[in-house]
């Protein structure tokens, strides 16, 4: 299994706030993890550009998906 951590370009970091899993070639399966309730903060849109760019760079990447660690939350989407 292969997961890394978006914070900065490339880098892992245990404080981050979103692992990737790219267990399957073509998918990354991204997980947001805010406790306690996965709110947005500045840190969150700073990591997220880090994520699009390494994104934007792999063209293997055929599948994105998003997922909360925490069940009970995941903004700023709504079910």
């Amino acid at each position: 299994m292969t997961q890394s951590s978006a914070t900065q370009r490339g880098s892992e970091h245990a404080d981050a706030q979103f692992n990737i899993d790219r267990t399957y070639p073509g998918r990354w399966t991204i997980t947001f993890s805010n406790p306690p309730i996965n709110m947005f903060v500045p840190t969150t849109i700073v990591e997220l550009g880090a994520l699009m760019t390494d994104l934007e760079a792999d063209p293997s990447v055929k599948v994105v998906v998003f997922q909360s660690a925490n069940p009970d939350f995941l903004s700023p989407i709504s079910t």
